[in-house]
């Protein structure tokens, strides 16, 4: 009898953990798309998207976005003090995004390090025709 107990609780722990990982997972999915919707909401009807004050945590989930966007032409990101992790995020979102045609990144924290990354997915992005790097830390 105790052994069988013992699975049962083993059983009701696995799905017990199963359930709150789907409902984590459901959490997450939500919050992307309540960030997308925020941020739809700022394209103006040319596509153009002003963002600023954006910590690097925001710039990865703009980034995953950006991968799926179709609507973005112009992207301004000034002011944003973006660094490593964040511009590592856009510039993989880049390899894959086909319709932004102007980035603008001045007057953040990139380092050579991620004008690099940059520099690879423009390799792979032969849609952006505007980047303005000025005053980073290139």
């Amino acid at each position: 009898m105790e052994i069988f107990l013992l699975k049962q609780e083993t059983f009701e722990i696995v799905i017990k953990k199963e359930f709150e990982d789907d409902v984590a997972s459901a959490k997450k999915n939500l919050e992307k798309k309540m960030q997308w919707l925020k941020i739809s909401k700022q394209i103006s009807p040319e596509g153009v998207l002003k963002l600023t004050r954006l910590k690097t945590e925001d710039i990865q989930d703009l980034a995953e976005v950006l991968k799926n966007n179709t609507t973005i032409t112009k992207l301004y990101l000034a002011d944003n003090e973006i660094g490593a992790e964040g511009i590592k995020a856009l510039a993989d979102a880049l390899k894959i995004n086909t319709t932004i045609s102007s980035l603008d990144l001045r007057h953040n924290t990139i380092d050579d390090e991620g004008a690099r990354a940059l520099a690879d997915a423009l390799k792979i992005n032969t849609t952006i025709s505007l980047l303005d790097l000025t005053d980073n830390y290139i």
